[in-house]
């Protein structure tokens, strides 16, 4: 890759870059997809519903770039590639499957684009998992 500024960081066998925003969020740990919580404001929480219309986004792991540090918050990634927490409760994760929340609290599962309604779209698989659960990088593309 060229000069960035920035240093080249292989996970994988990939370059792994994303921006984040630190937040708010209870319960939740990287990876773990997050919703907008009901019980307080400027709060994110782990998502527990299958097509939840909140969902805020993922908790990285390891932002490149952070928005805010402050020490009571985690980072959302906004932008870029991470790793999510993925199931195949909706079938087998293709790469370019579109990903939502599953009922498996912090994870996304694959869904059909006829059944995807404004809020529930967590991001693209870049990864397949074709069965089970396991953690896959995803294109955050809110």
């Amino acid at each position: 890759m060229g000069d960035s500024g920035l240093t080249d960081q292989r996970t994988g066998g990939k370059y792994v870059y994303d921006v984040a925003e630190h937040i708010t969020v209870s319960e939740a740990d990287p990876a773990d997809v997050v919703v907008i919580s009901g019980a307080a404001d400027l709060t994110l929480t782990r998502s527990t519903r299958a097509f939840d219309t909140k969902v805020a986004g993922v908790i990285s792991e390891d932002p490149k770039i952070n928005l805010g540090t402050a020490s009571d918050t985690k980072p959302l990634a906004l932008a870029g590639i991470v790793r999510c927490n993925a199931t195949t409760d909706n079938g087998p994760i293709k790469k370019g499957d579109i990903l939502v929340s599953s009922s498996e609290p912090g994870y996304a599962m694959r869904a059909d684009a006829k059944d995807i309604t404004p809020g529930m779209i967590v991001g693209s698989a870049l990864e397949a998992l074709p069965a089970g659960r396991g953690k896959i990088y995803i294109l955050v593309n809110q």
